[in-house]
């Protein structure tokens, strides 16, 4: 976000619009959300599992009120970058996920299933 903000916006817009089949979802929402995105982004991750996020309640509602597709996640870098413990055993890993109304069979299926907002639930503790 803060990259991204060094840019043109419309000039990013234009970018984005120039590949066939693209879709830019906001990520790491504790860090912030900035309003001025919502123009160019088609979704935001609202949490992810294991970190504290005290502002999802406000994505969530921003991403309703401007027809965004909101979704949750637990990969696996935020709770690695400092520790030695293998992937496979990292606790939040896995434990906030979307499921899709629709068959994921390849990159434009999810393209189209973030952009349509097909999402038919999410899983993530709420705490």
């Amino acid at each position: 976000i803060s990259e991204i903000r060094k840019y043109d916006l419309e000039a990013f817009k234009k970018l984005k619009e120039s590949y066939e089949n693209s879709a830019i979802v906001c990520c790491h929402p504790r860090m912030g959300f900035p309003e001025e995105l919502l123009p160019i982004i088609d979704g935001c991750e609202i949490t992810k599992s294991g970190i504290a996020v005290p502002n999802h309640e406000k994505i969530i509602r921003l991403c309703e009120e401007h027809g965004k597709t909101w979704l949750v996640s637990s990969d696996g870098h935020m709770c690695r970058e400092h520790s030695t413990v293998p992937l496979s055993n990292m606790p939040v890993l896995g434990t906030a996920y979307n499921i899709m109304a629709v068959e994921i069979k390849d990159e434009q299926d999810l393209v189209r299933a973030i952009k349509e907002n097909l999402i038919l639930e999410r899983i993530y503790s709420r705490e």
